[in-house]
């Protein structure tokens, strides 16, 4: 139980510290011209790789989280049933967040927009409230 607490924990450090980690804030972030994150006009897209870093660290966590209670599934259920349940409940509601991610990332991608930003931020802010949701519902200490 002590190994699953230090993974919970570390996956919220590391949640904590990506921005840091990352550097966007720091002016010394730099995308490729023409690469990945290119718009139509070849400049790098920095909105839509902050965008796309932060729905992998959303569905990092969410993925752990489950994962956890899938592989600890016996030990939660005695520590309290209702994670399973609620775990249970957040899965499709993820699931359906992700497709409708997807599906507005490959809208934005094929033609960038501000609009369709605003769309993918607002998806986004909804995936990242159900992993949250997923994470907070784990154990936090020992039982």
């Amino acid at each position: 139980m002590k190994k699953l607490i230090s993974m919970t924990a570390a996956v919220l450090v590391c949640a904590a510290l990506l921005p840091v980690l990352v550097g966007c804030a720091s002016g010394n972030a730099r995308l490729e011209t023409g690469g990945a994150y290119a718009r139509t006009n070849n400049a790098p897209d920095y909105a839509f790789y902050a965008l796309e870093v932060s729905y992998d660290l959303a569905l990092s966590a969410f993925k752990t989280a489950s994962r956890l209670e899938i592989d600890n599934r016996q030990l939660f259920w005695s520590v309290s049933p209702e994670i399973k349940h609620t775990l249970d409940a957040i899965r499709p509601q993820a699931l359906a967040a992700a497709r409708a991610y997807s599906k507005a990332r490959a809208i934005y991608v094929s033609n960038p927009t501000p609009s369709g930003l605003s769309g993918l931020q607002t998806l986004l802010g909804q995936f990242q409230n159900l992993a949250t949701a997923a994470v907070a519902s784990l154990p936090k200490e020992k039982p």
